[in-house]
C-alpha cells in the first residue's frame, strides 16, 4: 500500500529497518512497481529501482506491466522513466492488450503519441471475454476522446477492422452513442 499511495518515506523505512522485500509478489503477481507506475508515483518507482532493486519488467500472471498500468492510468512521465530504464514498452498480456491499448483507454492523448512514436503497433488486436479482433481504435470509440480516434484514423488504423462477432469501431461509437466519434468514423468509413 505504500506504494500504491505515494508514501515514499514508509518504503524508505520498510526497507530500511524493515528487512522488507520490495519484489514480493501478491497473488496475482502484481508488484511494488506496479502500484506505484498505476497511481504515477514516478519517485516511489524510481527508489523502487534504483535504491530497491525491483525489477520493471516484471508481468502479472496475465501478462499485465507496470507500462500497461500507467498508461491506462495516463501517466506520461511514468512511462517516459519506464522507456529511458529498457522496458519493452511493446509487450502483450495473455489476451493480446497491448500497452498502446490500455493508452487509448486512459483518454490521455499524450500518452497514446508517446507510445505511437515508440513504435506501437496501431491495430494489434487482442480478445476480450468473448471478443477476438479488439482494436484500439475499437476501444477508443467505445469511449472517446474524439481526439484519441482522430490521431489512431490518421496514423493509419483501420477503420473497418472487424471482430469475430462483427463488432467495429463504429458499431461501438454507435452503442455507446458517441455522436462525433460516430461521424467521423462513417466519414472513412465511407471514403474506404
Amino acid at each position: 500500500l505504500a506504494s500504491q499511495n505515494g508514501h515514499l518515506v514508509v518504503l524508505r523505512y520498510l526497507k530500511e529497518d524493515g528487512d522488507c522485500d520490495l519484489n514480493a509478489r501478491r497473488h496475482d503477481g502484481g508488484t511494488a512497481a506496479m502500484l506505484a507506475s498505476q497511481n504515477g508515483h514516478l519517485e516511489v518507482l524510481r527508489y523502487l529501482k534504483e535504491d530497491g532493486g525491483c525489477d520493471l519488467n516484471a508481468r502479472m500472471d496475465d501478462g499485465w506491466t507496470a507500462a500497461m498500468a500507467a498508461s491506462q492510468n495516463g501517466h506520461l512521465e511514468v512511462l517516459r522513466y519506464l522507456n529511458e530504464q529498457g522496458i519493452d514498452l511493446q509487450t502483450k498480456c495473455v489476451d493480446g492488450r497491448t500497452t498502446f491499448m490500455a493508452a487509448c483507454v486512459s483518454g490521455n492523448l499524450a500518452c497514446v503519441e508517446f507510445l505511437h512514436k515508440q513504435g506501437a503497433s496501431i491495430d494489434a488486436t487482442a480478445m476480450l471475454g468473448e471478443l477476438r479482433g479488439v482494436t484500439a481504435l475499437m476501444l477508443a470509440s467505445s469511449r472517446g476522446p474524439f481526439s484519441i480516434v482522430e490521431f489512431l484514423v490518421k496514423n493509419g488504423a483501420n477503420v473497418k477492422s472487424v471482430t469475430n462477432t462483427g463488432a467495429t469501431a463504429l458499431s461501438f461509437a454507435e452503442e455507446n452513442e458517441l455522436a462525433d466519434i460516430v461521424s467521423y468514423l462513417k466519414l472513412h468509413v465511407d471514403k474506404g
